[in-house]
């Protein structure tokens, strides 16, 4: 038989597969529990609209994430914050510190976009930083830490 997952099933498939599975499984397993439905000519239509309407969706993304990641090409961001004579800060720089300053010029970033470098940035200098913008792309960012006086 047979039929659409509707839900990932361990051993089976992911959600949207179209799947040949035994009688008695659909039946009394998949289908009761709501884990697939009949791949009816009606369901596999529904499910190629889906998958068109999916595919458009992460185009679109795409897209956008590119024209982010070319605008954060090359910018600069100073945060001026407290530090002691050496030039070492009394507190690291944050993800969110980050993604703030880059959104009070303007860009949309979340903190979880942000990758730092190996080590954390604890003193005052210029670092570049990454900025995931998609699945596939990615923006270097310099920071610019200056001592507060």
């Amino acid at each position: 038989m047979k039929v659409v997952l509707t839900k990932g099933v361990a051993k089976l498939g992911r959600a949207g597969e179209v799947k040949e599975v035994a009688d008695g499984y659909a039946r009394n397993f998949l289908i009761p529990r709501g884990f697939a439905a009949l791949a009816t000519p009606k369901k596999l239509q529904e499910l190629l609209a889906e998958d068109a309407r999916r595919a458009a969706q992460e185009a679109r993304e795409d897209e956008r994430a590119k024209k982010l990641a070319q605008t954060l090409a090359g910018t600069t961001l100073a945060l001026t914050l407290s530090a002691n004579e050496e030039g070492t800060l009394y507190a690291a720089v944050h993800a969110q510190q980050i993604a703030e300053a880059l959104s009070a010029q303007g860009f949309r970033v979340s903190a979880d976009q942000v990758e730092f470098p190996k080590e954390p940035v604890k003193r005052v200098g210029e670092y570049s930083v990454m900025i995931r913008c998609g699945s596939e792309c990615s923006a270097r960012v310099r920071l610019e830490v200056l001592r507060k006086n």
